[in-house]
């Protein structure tokens, strides 16, 4: 059997946001995410907090590395 891995980090004023300002199709995965992240010249997977809005800013998926939250 695997191992699992559980850690738990702090979002707080010392992450930097980056917050798209273009509607993004919240229908995608973590990988489609990363694509975007990537289109725009970052990396994922460098700790920085990325935000993304729906087309009616009512759904909101923000992410660090490869971790995803929907709210």
């Amino acid at each position: 059997m695997p191992e699992i891995y559980s850690f738990m980090f702090n979002l707080n004023e010392s992450n930097q946001f980056f917050i798209s300002n273009a509607p993004t199709d919240m229908r995608v995965g973590v990988n489609a995410m990363c694509g975007k992240v990537r289109q725009a010249g970052r990396n994922p997977t460098d700790g920085k907090v990325y935000v993304f809005v729906g087309k009616t800013h009512k759904v909101m998926k923000r992410g660090t590395g490869y971790s995803l939250w929907v709210s």
